[in-house]
């Protein structure tokens, strides 16, 4: 398979090559981290990388698009136009008071989410591989607007997976999508990792040789120690650093 990676080389000034790191290490803090990073070769490189993308993303992040600043009211249709006191419902879990909610509505777009007789919310099955966005809306409200993979819950940069590729007959339905972050989306596509979903709304989460993922405690800190030849500083008698 021909590599069909994006290279590039660039040159800045002092002052904007020193703004342009700074920049780099800082969102580095924020990117979640990932097990595929122990197959990598240069992990530091790689999510230096992750960050140059995920700079570029936010920047694409402030357009104009009206969809973007979009508030979200979650309520049911009988009680709209009953008035019958029941409250709203925001993304976030924030309960909306029914008052609220009508004047939100009263110059507001309201878009309507089909429902079989179960009360499952009906997608668009095989008709576009594309999630729309009402579609995508249903997803983020069921899994929290965050990453479902174990232990990151990243709020930004999320993305739409087909837990069934579309490909080969997967529905672009809410049964068959989660959101994962672009980072550990990598892991799904790329290096053989498995998701399902089960029926509660959670995700399991396995690793190539089938073996359930658990994520566990952060490592401990390494302490690193002055080689004998270097001199110990004034005050610290301990050698580290």
């Amino acid at each position: 398979m021909s590599d069909s990676r994006l290279g590039f080389m660039g040159a800045l000034s002092p002052e904007e090559g020193a703004a342009f790191i700074k920049s780099i290490e800082r969102l580095i803090k924020d990117i979640p981290s990932s097990p595929a990073d122990d197959e990598l070769i240069d992990p530091i490189a790689a999510r230096r990388a992750d960050a140059l993308v995920a700079m570029a993303k936010a920047a694409i992040a402030t357009d104009c698009d009206p969809a973007r600043a979009t508030v979200l009211v979650h309520v049911g249709a009988d009680s709209l136009i009953s008035r019958d006191g029941a409250n709203g419902l925001s993304p976030t879990g924030t309960v909306i008071h029914p008052e609220v909610v009508g004047r939100l509505c009263c110059d507001g777009r309201i878009e309507t989410v089909l429902e079989d007789p179960h009360g499952k919310p009906i997608g668009i099955g095989r008709a576009s591989r594309v999630v729309p966005h009402h579609v995508r809306r249903l997803v983020e409200h069921r899994d929290r607007f965050r990453c479902t993979f174990p232990g990151c819950g990243a709020k930004r940069f999320t993305e739409a997976h087909h837990i069934w590729p579309w490909e080969p007959g997967g529905p672009t339905d809410l049964d068959n999508l989660v959101l994962i972050c672009s980072f550990h989306h990598k892991l799904v596509h790329e290096h053989r990792w498995k998701v399902a979903l089960n029926p509660d709304g959670s995700t399991d989460w396995r690793r190539p040789d089938g073996a359930p993922y658990v994520p566990g405690r952060a490592p401990p800190p390494t302490i690193r120690l002055r080689p004998a030849s270097w001199p110990v500083p004034t005050g610290t008698g301990d050698g580290t650093f």
